[in-house]
């Protein structure tokens, strides 16, 4: 994969629970630059700013995904045509 599998700027997506089709909409601003994913975004629970990693050759990439003052949630996923796919698990620790 080259860089621009990751590009830099505005994205949106989406989360699921399980047993529930509905998807919970979130709105993102990422950089992607060596081999480092951060940025910032909101959805339904409020603010959050983002911090991972991803990597061209494989197109695997996770990130924390941190609420202002509340909890955060890692990301692990890998990267499609459309996309980014994975699963997320809340972290227990602030």
């Amino acid at each position: 994969m080259s860089d621009c599998q990751f590009p830099s700027g505005p994205w949106f997506g989406f989360y699921t629970y399980a047993g529930s089709p509905r998807r919970f909409l979130m709105d993102l601003v990422l950089q992607f630059k060596d081999g480092a994913i951060s940025g910032e975004g909101a959805d339904g629970i409020g603010l959050f700013a983002i911090s991972g990693s991803y990597s061209n050759n494989t197109g695997e990439c996770s990130w924390l995904k941190q609420y202002i003052s509340r909890h955060s949630v890692d990301y692990r996923g890998f990267r499609e045509t459309k996309g980014i796919w994975g699963t997320w698990s809340i972290s227990l620790a602030k």
